[in-house]
């Protein structure tokens, strides 16, 4: 391994002792085997893949209660413009109904 490499490890097994990675960055660093070695990293990238895999559950479980959040705001909101386009139409033939008995009113006045 580089001196890059193992200053990384390092760096990692002093900031992180309990990680789960731990045995392996361990191996890494002692070079018992290429086999070994390679293992150690195939085991920290999959550590690395799982902590990526989590947060992006956790996310996804948030977006899924915003929008169902929001399918809740778009369903309130059709039910009130049901009941404003209801209201409408009651309301003009209301104004229908009363134009009729005035006209009815005038042209009874008229005949008498």
């Amino acid at each position: 391994l580089t001196p890059f490499v193992d200053d990384l490890i390092l760096k990692l097994l002093r900031d992180q002792p309990d990680d789960p990675a731990y045995e392996a960055m361990l191996i890494c660093k002692g070079r018992s085997s290429r086999a070994q070695s390679e293992a150690a990293l195939a085991a920290l990238e999959q550590q690395r893949v799982n902590e990526e895999n989590a947060r992006l559950k956790k996310e996804n479980a948030q977006l899924k209660k915003r929008l169902a959040a929001l399918m809740d705001t778009v369903a309130a909101n059709t039910h009130i413009t049901d009941t404003i386009t209801q209201a409408k139409s009651e309301f003009i033939a209301n104004i229908k109904s009363e134009d009729k008995l005035v006209n009815d009113s005038l042209a009874i006045y008229s005949n008498n």
